[in-house]
C-alpha cells in the first residue's frame, strides 16, 4: 500500500528542466523545417504558370505549340516573343520574362523542345 501524498511511480521526481528540455526542438529540426518550407515555397512558384487552364482557340503561327518555358497549352491570347523570324508562345508573362533572361542557346533548344 502507498502512504499517502508518496507517489505512485518513482520517475515523477524528475526535473521538470530535462522533461521541457527534451520537448524543445533543435536548431537542427528547425532548420530541416526550414529548409522544407523553402523548399515547398519554390515548388508553389514553379508550378503557378501551371496552374491556370484556359478554354480558347488553340495558337496559331507560332514556333511551338506549347510554352516554351513551362510547357503548358497555348491559345490565341497567349504573350508572345519574336524569335528567329518567328513568334514563340508563352502560357503567361512570368514565363516571358524568364524568356527574356535566357541566352540564344537555351532560347532555341526550348523551342525545339516544345514544338
Amino acid at each position: 500500500m502507498i502512504a499517502r501524498g508518496a507517489s505512485p511511480r518513482p520517475d515523477d521526481s524528475a526535473p521538470l528542466a530535462l522533461v521541457a528540455a527534451a520537448a524543445r526542438p533543435t536548431i537542427g529540426a528547425m532548420k530541416n523545417l526550414f529548409r522544407i518550407a523553402v523548399s515547398s515555397c519554390a515548388l508553389l512558384l514553379a508550378a503557378g504558370c501551371a496552374s491556370h487552364k484556359t478554354t480558347a482557340a488553340p495558337a496559331v503561327g507560332l514556333l511551338n505549340s506549347t510554352c516554351a518555358i513551362s510547357g503548358e497549352t497555348l491559345d490565341a491570347s497567349s504573350p508572345t516573343a519574336d524569335f528567329m523570324g518567328g513568334k514563340v508562345g508563352f502560357c503567361c508573362n512570368n514565363c516571358v520574362k524568364k524568356w527574356n533572361a535566357m541566352d540564344d542557346a537555351g532560347k532555341k533548344a526550348a523551342v525545339d523542345a516544345h514544338k
